[in-house]
């Protein structure tokens, strides 16, 4: 969903008002269209794995998202998915593969172009992950030199044999292991700790389930006043 994760966690896990929050939770497909796709995460199942730690409260989200667009991303889907979205689904398919045999497996199974052809690197660095920024970046420089020969079909011989061919990676994989819980972390906070997000977000929602406020209304007041909580308050008392 396009609402960010760390605030959801911070709010089970730090005020763990449940019952304050179920109307949040019942309105959230409404306030979900920023985006083209509605995608719900059950208020339950968001309670459970605030109690788990952050790396099942990512898969959490990670899972709604991918089972609302059919466990397939297309062009398509692509764009009626909040670029955070993209982000996620483009970090948990980075960790699984990678976590399971290297950058190697990730360009061999097809991953290659999404992870270092589209501006995922920019993402992990606007979210805080900067060293993660910097490997993918080398990764790129990596795959836009022997990315067509992994990708290439092969025997499960050949495929094993393409680790010892390509060592070069070798250093990618061991600093994305080193990382990889720290770079999770940020994942779910994306780097920006704002404790005036939350509030925004509450009477936003409060203002559309319980005084039935127009979205569009809504959705303009939450924008400027989010712009302020960025620093781009407008002058309203003077001349530009």
């Amino acid at each position: 969903m396009s609402i960010l994760p760390n605030i959801w966690y911070h709010f089970f896990v730090e005020w763990g008002n449940f019952a304050d929050f179920s109307y949040l939770c019942s309105t959230i497909s409404a306030f979900n269209q920023y985006t083209m796709m509605r995608i719900t995460v059950p208020e339950k199942k968001i309670q459970e794995a605030a109690t788990q730690g952050m790396d099942t409260f990512v898969q959490c989200f990670y899972d709604a998202i991918w089972e609302t667009i059919g466990c397939q991303l297309t062009t398509q889907n692509m764009q009626e998915l909040h670029p955070d979205q993209v982000t996620l689904i483009a970090y948990m398919t980075l960790r699984e593969e990678v976590m399971d045999g290297g950058f190697i497996q990730l360009i061999y199974n097809g991953y290659g172009p999404f992870i270092f052809l589209n501006p995922f690197a920019k993402a992990m660095r606007l979210w805080g992950a900067r060293e993660m920024c910097n490997l993918i970046y080398d990764g790129r420089r990596l795959f836009e030199q022997y990315g067509e020969e992994i990708a290439r079909p092969c025997t499960d011989e050949e495929f094993m044999a393409r680790f010892e061919q390509y060592p070069m990676f070798d250093d990618l994989d061991d600093r994305f292991v080193e990382m990889e819980e720290e770079v999770t972390e940020l994942v779910a906070e994306e780097g920006r700790p704002d404790a005036g997000l939350l509030p925004l977000i509450l009477n936003s929602m409060y203002a559309l389930d319980k005084l039935k406020k127009p979205l569009p209304l809504v959705k303009a007041a939450f924008e400027l006043k989010l712009l302020c909580l960025a620093g781009y308050e407008p002058l309203l008392d003077a001349c530009a």
